[in-house]
């Protein structure tokens, strides 16, 4: 289930990433190659996206095992406390 989330959230990210992307990329109309555009410094719009999906990524992967780790000390836990018997 979880495995299944997490790549589902990973294709999510790759398809915002190459929307994102494609949307920059100049128009190939004669009236586009002709136009001059100014701006007023960089775009940096697609590294916020960009840091963003990274960051949300690792994010995901690491609450993902926390709670893997939170689960297993819990079942661990469990076995020794059914295991009470006395040598």
């Amino acid at each position: 289930m979880a495995k299944k989330l997490f790549f589902q959230m990973l294709t999510a990210a790759a398809i915002i990433i190459v929307i994102v992307t494609h949307s920059h990329l100049p128009a190939s109309s004669a009236a586009a190659k002709n136009t001059v555009i100014y701006t007023s410094g960089p775009d940096l719009t697609i590294l916020y996206w960009a840091a963003g999906i990274i960051g949300g990524c690792i994010a995901l992967t690491l609450s993902y095992v926390s709670w893997r780790k939170y689960k297993g000390e819990k079942e661990r836990e469990e076995r020794e406390n059914k295991d009470k018997s006395v040598d």
